[in-house]
């Protein structure tokens, strides 16, 4: 008898550890899901979206201030509009992405790769875009001070982005 009541508690035990699991894994999975088939407008500050795969998700107009993407998938990702100011892209992979008028201010774009990237009219006061490959990008109009930082020779003049006070 006593082994048959040893045997039950350990297995509501393992079940209310099974079930706190699954219910933490479903609210660490939410943003991903609202991200990736209801992106377009939705309120994701401060989401934690760590490598993410997101590619040719409809972001625009998203709200994604402070969000964690380091390593996410964004390839061909439209973020046009987007607030990410102060999101972490750290090794992002944001090849042809739209970021027409993003606002990236305080990003951390740091080892991103935003080969042919479209930043045209995007803010990028105080990110930083060191080691970001910055092949083919577009940055007609984008806004940038001196608190930017660039990849090591670039010249965001020469792309068309301008400095502001």
């Amino acid at each position: 008898m006593r082994k048959n009541g040893a045997l039950w508690a350990i297995t509501a035990m393992i079940a209310v550890l099974l079930l706190v699991g699954l219910v933490s894994l479903g609210s660490r999975l939410r943003p991903y899901w609202i991200a990736r088939y209801r992106g377009r407008r939705a309120q994701l500050e401060g989401a934690a979206l760590t490598a993410a795969p997101l590619q040719g998700a409809d972001l625009g107009g998203a709200q994604l201030r402070g969000a964690k993407l380091t390593g996410a998938r964004l390839l061909d990702t439209n973020l046009y509009g987007a607030d990410l100011t102060g999101a972490v892209l750290r090794q992002a992979r944001m090849a042809h992405a739209h970021l027409i008028s993003a606002d990236l201010s305080g990003c951390d774009l740091s080892a991103a790769d935003l080969t042919g990237a479209d930043l045209r009219h995007a803010r990028l006061e105080h990110a930083d875009l060191t080691r970001a490959d910055l092949t083919r990008v577009h940055l007609n109009g984008a806004r940038y001070d001196a608190d930017t930082r660039w990849p090591a020779g670039f010249d965001p003049r020469q792309c068309g982005a301008v400095r502001v006070e």
